[in-house]
């Protein structure tokens, strides 16, 4: 039942910030913003759940994998090497917009290249960074899963000790994500 549930819940990740990505390409406003009055997800905000959905799909793909008694019994090495890169590249954009906010200049990955608001009069580009709390998020978010990733990788070879407090960290990554999302809901 909780498998359904994630698979669920990251299908409908996926669903809208690709339905979000597509209105911004198409300028289809309605998409952007699923309450009346509440701002709209920005390209990168989009693109980088899109990217945690993907991570978390893959990470769950493979730890289901049942290997053959002559295969690799850590599971899909491929899907596995898959998900660190993408956990990997969304802690490299989560760090790199954390950087630009603190040390105040504008990041050069922030999807401002593909997207432009026709509407506007100079036709300037729109969307522009993730906000420090989606930072922090999804850098929390692909912590957790890289953690994962590695003690399902390597879970005989590090200690049981080690093991928990691991544990502990990944779990705690999501609920801190949770606590974010319901201080900056409750923001606006």
């Amino acid at each position: 039942m909780r498998s359904k549930i994630t698979i669920f819940a990251v299908g409908l990740s996926l669903a809208i910030s690709v339905l979000t990505i597509i209105s911004w390409q198409v300028d289809f406003p309605i998409l952007r913003t699923f309450l009346p009055g509440f701002p709209g997800m920005i390209p990168m905000t989009a693109f980088v759940l899109s990217i945690i959905a993907l991570t978390l799909l893959l990470s769950l793909m493979s730890s289901r994998y049942e290997p053959s008694p002559t295969e690799d019994p850590t599971g899909k090495p491929r899907t596995k090497k898959a998900a660190i890169i993408l956990a990997t590249f969304i802690n490299f954009c989560a760090l790199g917009t954390l950087v630009s906010y603190l040390f105040s200049y504008e990041a050069s990955f922030n999807l401002n290249f593909i997207f432009t608001d026709p509407a506007h009069p100079q036709n300037m580009r729109s969307g522009g960074n993730m906000s420090v709390q989606t930072a922090m998020s999804a850098f929390f978010l692909a912590t957790s899963i890289l953690i994962h990733l590695f003690l399902t990788i390597a879970e005989s070879r590090v200690s049981p000790k080690v093991t928990r407090v691991l544990v502990i960290i990944m779990q705690s990554l999501p609920l801190l994500t949770l606590g974010i999302c319901c201080l900056a809901a409750i923001g606006y």
